[in-house]
C-alpha cells in the first residue's frame, strides 16, 4: 500500500513568461495585450546581443528577473535602443554594472527583511508578503529621473521605481520583480499594483 501526496510547489524564481510556476510570469504575459491594447507584442527568444533593434525603433522593451542574465554588450544594446528614442522597463533587485556605469544608478537592499514589505505606486499602498527583494535606489541623477514608487522599511521611505530619461527615450527602473510573477498576479490587490505600474 502506497500513500498519495501532493507534489511540492516549485518555488524556483524563473520569471519565464512560459512558466506557470509561482515565480514564473505566464499570467502577466497573457495580460500584456490588455495592458497595452493597441500594441503588437513580440517575445524575444533569441539572445539579446545582436537583436535587431533597428526593426523596433520606438518600441518598449520589458525585462524582469532577480539576477542579471545579460552581458555588458546586451545592456549596451538596450541602452542604445533607449537613447535613440525607444524605452525599457527593467525590474530587478540587483545592480546592473552597465546601468551603474552609464546612468549612475545604484541599488541596495535593506540589511534585514521582515515578513512583509510595503510598496506604493501612484500614492496607493500595497504589501508584499513573500518573495521580495527589499531593494531600493540610493544613487541616481535627479535632474534626469522622476520617482514613481516607493518602498518602506522601519518607517523610512525609499525610491524603488524611477523613470530615467536617457537620450531621446527613457527607462522605467524597478527593484521588485517578484510583484510581476504569477504568485502576485493571482492576488487581486497586488495585480492592481501591476496595472498602475504599467500605466
Amino acid at each position: 500500500f502506497t500513500g498519495c501526496s501532493d507534489q511540492p510547489v516549485n518555488w524556483t524564481p524563473t520569471f519565464d513568461s512560459a512558466h506557470s510556476l509561482p515565480y514564473g510570469t505566464s499570467i502577466l504575459r497573457k495580460e500584456i495585450p490588455e495592458l497595452f491594447p493597441d500594441s503588437k507584442i513580440k517575445d524575444i527568444k533569441e539572445e539579446i546581443e545582436g537583436f535587431d533593434w533597428y526593426s523596433y525603433p520606438n518600441d518598449h522593451y520589458i525585462y524582469m528577473d532577480n539576477i542579471d542574465r545579460y552581458s555588458e554588450e546586451g545592456w549596451q544594446d538596450i541602452l542604445y535602443h533607449v537613447f535613440e528614442g525607444g524605452s525599457a522597463f527593467i525590474s530587478t533587485g540587483e545592480n546592473i554594472p552597465e546601468l551603474e556605469k552609464t546612468l549612475g544608478v545604484q541599488i541596495v537592499k535593506f540589511p534585514k527583511l521582515k515578513e512583509n514589505l510595503p510598496i506604493e505606486v501612484k500614492n496607493k499602498k500595497y504589501n508584499l508578503t513573500k518573495g521580495f527583494e527589499g531593494a531600493y535606489f540610493t544613487h541616481f541623477d535627479e535632474d534626469y529621473a522622476e520617482v514613481l514608487g516607493y518602498t518602506t522599511m522601519d518607517g523610512k521611505k525609499q525610491p524603488n521605481f524611477i523613470k530615467f530619461y536617457y537620450g531621446e527615450g527613457y527607462l522605467l527602473l524597478h527593484t521588485e520583480p517578484y510583484v510581476f510573477t504569477n504568485y502576485y498576479m493571482l492576488k487581486n490587490d497586488i495585480s492592481n499594483y501591476v496595472v498602475d505600474a504599467f500605466s
